[in-house]
């Protein structure tokens, strides 16, 4: 396969922490752009339109002109075509479950190629590395192309793209001046302590750079007490209950993997619910960016499963993407129990552009109706996370009623649910010594 704008190919071995792939690179050039940025740009050099802004979303567009499936790999399981407004891509379902197949293998979410695509069953995986950069493949991606090939994915459906040219304000000086552009529309350097070149979302070590994941890494292993405390101060539990709290996932020792399915019951303690769960929920549920249980170490008394936010639109998704007869009637059934136990409004759509909202509460439902654990599900929202889109706290306060409304709580509230306003941290708070959570 070669990208459209290609300008040469070549086969080149990449070594890292004693892995060694050969892979072939092929040199793009992306067209001038001296438009506006958008509104955020997470640190990226920005390439293109406020859609389309970074190098990935350019690539995936040119793939899917050229017949391909082809999205962005935002985070691991969220797939993007467009930046500004946020729009999912939809993947067949082939593809989504050979994607999750090579991450199980991988035993990893920190790995993925930047641009997955999709064509007569055929997959492609392009990782973008900016010409010029000292950005090599790291040892997670060498480790995910090792479990693709394992699980038989031909070797020629992974390249790297070396990109040049986008936006003038990522031309030097010299360059800028030859396109006829005043260098006074020069950004100011990137950060990259904050964003790899690549744009990979995590360092080889599983350490976010920027946004919701990178701020609750660094509450759950640098600052658990004061996440304890500020939910302590929220949820209807026993003193003594709460002191005995402890965070079992994110764990820094497992690279802050995000549990799910199996793994989410293990991190709770309850891992001989698991045929439960798979009764009540499809394979491929809801990965969860922090859990904490209070209680014997098999015997919780209370749960608390916790999503993180930095601004209100992280809440919104492309909608529940099953495709398979018994899946679907699985999480219909689920929705439904779950809408009546909380007696939301019957006409809310609880599978569309809030269906991650939904299926937590699902959980929820599961842990405290079926397991019969008491838990609560925590919604961390970070107020001015200078990482990503800096939320203020009045700007939380006026959305979170409408987001609960907008799921058929007229009140604006939620029975075991709760929203949590924490100060975004610079990430040379996670980089630096840990506290340990609590075991």
């Amino acid at each position: 396969m070669r990208l459209s704008n290609c300008m040469g190919v070549e086969q080149r071995i990449f070594h890292a922490a004693g892995l060694r792939a050969k892979v072939q690179v092929q040199a793009i050039e992306l067209p001038i752009y001296a438009g506006p940025p958008p509104r955020s740009t997470w640190r990226k050099p920005v390439v293109g339109p406020p859609g389309r802004p970074f190098a990935e979303l350019l690539v995936a567009a040119d793939l899917g002109a050229a017949g391909w499936s082809a999205a962005w790999v935002y985070r691991p399981g969220q797939f993007l075509s467009s930046w500004e407004p946020r729009q999912y891509a939809h993947l067949p379902r082939q593809a989504l479950k050979l994607h999750e197949a090579i991450k199980k293998r991988a035993g990893a979410q920190a790995g993925c190629w930047d641009v997955f695509a999709w064509r007569a069953d055929e997959p492609l995986f392009v990782e973008l590395k900016r010409a010029g950069s000292s950005d090599q493949l790291r040892a997670s991606q060498l480790r995910w192309r090792a479990a693709a090939l394992a699980l038989g994915v031909s070797s020629t459906s992974f390249l790297v793209a070396e990109w040049t040219g986008g936006h003038v304000s990522n031309l030097g000086l010299e360059e800028a001046s030859s396109a006829g552009r005043s260098v006074h529309s020069l950004a100011a350097p990137r950060d990259k302590k904050r964003m790899s070149d690549s744009g990979q979302r995590t360092d080889d070590s599983g350490r976010a750079y920027a946004g919701s994941q990178l701020q609750v890494q660094i509450y759950v292993s640098r600052r658990a007490k004061d996440l304890s405390a500020a939910i302590a101060r929220t949820i209807e539990a026993p003193d003594e209950v709460m002191k005995s709290l402890r965070w079992t996932a994110p764990r820094e020792e497992q690279r802050f993997s995000e549990p799910y399915d199996g793994q989410f019951l293990e991190a709770l303690g309850l891992p001989h619910y698991k045929t439960g769960l798979a009764e009540f929920w499809p394979e491929g549920g809801p990965h969860w960016d922090a859990l904490a249980v209070a209680g014997e170490q098999h015997r919780p008394e209370l749960v608390l499963l916790v999503e993180g936010k930095s601004y209100p639109g992280e809440v919104y998704g492309p909608g529940c993407q099953a495709t398979a007869d018994a899946s679907k009637r699985l999480i219909s059934a689920a929705l439904e129990r779950t809408r009546g136990w909380l007696h939301a409004g019957a006409d809310s759509d609880w599978t569309g552009r809030l269906y991650q909202y939904a299926n937590r509460l699902a959980h929820l439902y599961f842990i405290r109706e079926i397991v019969g654990v008491s838990a609560w599900l925590v919604n961390l929202c970070f107020v001015g996370d200078v990482t990503t889109n800096p939320t203020t706290e009045p700007q939380w306060r006026a959305a979170l009623p409408l987001l609960k409304k907008e799921l058929g709580f007229a009140g604006g509230t939620i029975p075991w649910v709760v929203d949590v306003l924490l100060p975004g941290r610079p990430r040379s708070e996670l980089l630096g010594h840990s506290e340990q959570p609590r075991r």
